[in-house]
């Protein structure tokens, strides 16, 4: 049975990856094609000399290289892979806007199908891995496989890589694997979540939270925090060659220091007031961290950084759908059990989908490859809803069912371990 569901799971994404695509996936891999076709290495440097004005650099170095990497195998599966690349490139830059139809549309490939199914091809290969990570390091063999199908079959991850090819599951098989290896090699666990971090940096949190759990000098700490370092240093080395300033620049969140639309009144305070929640909850969680003394430190590592996460779902005022991908690693580790693990995830992914996922390009225009006029013109699921009965009692429902499991699910976590494991 095991064996046929993952089979069943491998259809499911070989099914959706030519025929789905949201215009991220076309962002994520238009600036890695200059790496083969203009051998430039350096993205940030090219961009400050050809195009300052342009805020097109949402991710670390680490991002342009692996998919730059990836797109030279593909030139030996297709031969339109790279020129069309070329070409959204160009479309991108030139000031073009749209959805994903719309660039289907504006760039058109006879061999589309071929190259979303390349485009994916890497979180393909990340899920393999993960499959022979949990064989490899959870002994329980009943355990192994649980965890397994509730990693493959997970909603969010299904619609956040396969559907709208995002590569949030890149960093959290590297989030995985390093809680895996820490547990028994502290210095490899903790250089191979700097892998996650160099991939997208929420994986600091748990490095910064394992730092302040393991070690009690500050030359430890600095010690676990330059290996830790050492992935992202090494990506951008030619940055740092060319312009450090770029190299700081590259670190930061840039897709949240470009707003095309000013924020006023209420909706600023609003979100200043919830980024100063979540730094004070934040650093509460870093104190814990250095000073409470629990007996199974690695099981207050985990649950720390679960709860981190968590917590940053409930108060980050700008949570995007795919960041639930960020979690699974910590809740498949931490809950373990099937029917926990499944209920989590999945009243979390219904319920933030409830007010987030409500444009058709993120619904059936991510079919548009099909056909592209027929998907992208399909009414909403909420827009029909809402003929029946006010969809915003739903969606508003659904936000606070998000926020409150978060909190709740938080809450539970501080309870076992500060209250469970003192009495054990």
């Amino acid at each position: 049975m095991f064996s046929l569901l993952i089979i069943l799971a491998l259809l499911i994404r070989v099914i959706l990856m030519p025929i789905s695509v949201h215009s991220d996936l076309f962002f994520i891999n238009i600036f890695p094609a200059l790496m083969k076709e203009k051998n430039v290495y350096d993205i940030y440097y090219y961009f400050s000399k050809n195009l300052p004005n342009a805020p097109y650099l949402y991710y670390p170095p680490l991002t342009y290289f692996t998919f730059g990497a990836f797109q030279h195998v593909y030139s030996y599966f297709s031969s339109t892979f790279s020129n069309w690349m070329m070409v959204l490139y160009n479309l991108e830059i030139s000031g073009f806007q749209g959805q994903a139809v719309d660039f289907i549309k504006a760039a058109l490939n006879p061999h589309l199908f071929k190259d979303l199914f390349l485009a994916k091809l890497p979180y393909l290969v990340i899920d393999i891995l993960a499959v022979f990570s949990f064989i490899k390091f959870v002994k329980n063999r009943v355990q192994a496989r649980t965890l397994t199908l509730l990693w493959l079959f997970n909603p969010v991850h299904i619609y956040s890589t396969y559907l709208m090819g995002q590569y949030d599951i890149i960093p959290s098989l590297f989030v995985l694997l390093g809680f895996l290896i820490f547990k028994n090699n502290l210095y490899l666990g903790i250089f191979t979540l700097g892998i996650a971090a160099a991939y997208k940096n929420y994986a600091l949190l748990f490095i910064l939270i394992i730092i302040l759990v393991y070690t009690k000098t500050w030359v430890f700490r600095l010690k676990l925090a330059l290996v830790s370092s050492i992935p992202y240093l090494i990506s951008l080395l030619p940055t740092l060659i060319h312009n450090p300033f770029w190299a700081v620049y590259s670190f930061l969140p840039k897709i949240y220091l470009n707003r095309s639309i000013p924020l006023v009144g209420w909706p600023l305070y609003s979100q200043y007031l919830k980024y100063v929640v979540l730094t004070f909850i934040l650093l509460a969680i870093f104190t814990l961290a250095s000073s409470i003394k629990i007996k199974d430190k690695y099981r207050l590592v985990i649950g720390l950084s679960l709860l981190a996460v968590l917590l940053v779902y409930a108060f980050y005022p700008k949570i995007s759908f795919h960041y639930l991908v960020w979690e699974m690693p910590l809740v498949l580790l931490w809950f373990k059990k099937f029917k926990i693990c499944a209920i989590v995830l999945t009243v979390q992914a219904f319920s933030l989908a409830s007010y987030k996922l409500l444009a058709n390009h993120l619904q059936m225009g991510l079919f548009a490859p099909l056909n592209p006029d027929y998907f992208s013109a399909l009414p909403t699921f909420n827009s029909q809803i809402n003929q029946i009965f006010p969809y915003t009692i739903i969606s508003k429902t659904g936000f606070f069912i998000f926020f409150f499991i978060n909190v709740y699910l938080a809450s539970k976590i501080m309870l076992d371990l500060f209250f469970k494991e003192q009495t054990n």
